[in-house]
């Protein structure tokens, strides 16, 4: 996660989402279809050098919007290539048989994100522990429910940062990890106040489900990005362009 907190430091501030000319923009034959027609949000959008019908979207948005549609493609965030670790030479047997939901290597937009992971058969206790980048215990759930799967820190996290977060189960006094030492961490990393600004600011503008769909996904937001694509591929059962954006999305996990 070092590599990835010199690159936020470096930047602290500055908004991570996006919104300059598309490389490819003008060359809407060069990869995918060259028209899309869609239903987005009760309007229909037609895509062929300038996507038509998303409102308050502004000129470099659009051709934004109109690259990635055209191309059914959009470039992996430097910010969750930075999150994915290796998963580096074995160092202990895996012990455990549940693991961690969320966050899986995503930016997320709230300060006190909700932990999830899934149940693990005769614990006892579960204890969340999240990690900074200086491999400092942040935050510690304590000693949790078996039957509560799930946790939101009272206190938030600092903004612009990255960490990592494991699940502790008891089980009748033996604990056991997940993620366990043979494999990669799950990281995340917290959008920045200006970050989130933005975010809101577009929000504000456009309810279109492709627009904040890219956007959130070019800001490493996997979870959004899911969802409006999700919504968008519902109005669009049979776009081939809307599912593999989502696709893309989700091969990000």
């Amino acid at each position: 996660l070092a590599v990835a907190d010199r690159r936020v430091s470096a930047r602290q501030g500055e908004p991570r989402i996006e919104t300059m000319r598309a490389e490819g923009a003008d060359r809407p034959g060069s990869a995918g279809a060259s028209r899309v027609t869609l239903s987005d949000h009760g309007h229909q959008l037609v895509v062929e050098r300038r996507v038509l019908g998303v409102t308050g979207a502004s000129d470099a948005e659009l051709e934004t919007i109109t690259a990635a549609l055209l191309a059914e493609e959009i470039p992996l965030p430097l910010v969750i290539a930075d999150l994915w670790g290796a998963e580096g030479a074995l160092r202990g047997e895996r012990l455990t048989a549940f693991e961690l939901l969320r966050p899986r290597r995503e930016v997320v937009r709230d300060s006190r994100p909700l932990f999830r992971w899934g149940a693990l058969k005769d614990a006892v206790s579960y204890q969340v522990f999240v990690v900074d980048s200086r491999h400092t215990t942040v935050l510690s759930s304590g000693r949790l429910s078996a039957r509560i799967t799930e946790w939101r820190p009272p206190t938030p996290l600092s903004r612009g940062g990255g960490y990592t977060w494991t699940v502790s189960a008891n089980v009748h006094g033996d604990e056991q990890l997940s993620p366990t030492l043979s494999e990669a961490e799950w990281k995340f990393q917290v959008m920045t106040d200006a970050e989130v600004r933005q975010l809101k600011h577009l929000e504000s503008r456009t309810q279109s489900h492709l627009a904040r769909g890219i956007f959130y996904a070019r800001a490493g937001l996997i979870t959004d990005a899911e969802s409006e694509f999700k919504k968008l591929l519902i109005e669009n059962e049979d776009s081939i362009a809307v599912r593999r954006l989502l696709e893309r999305v989700q091969s990000w996990r």
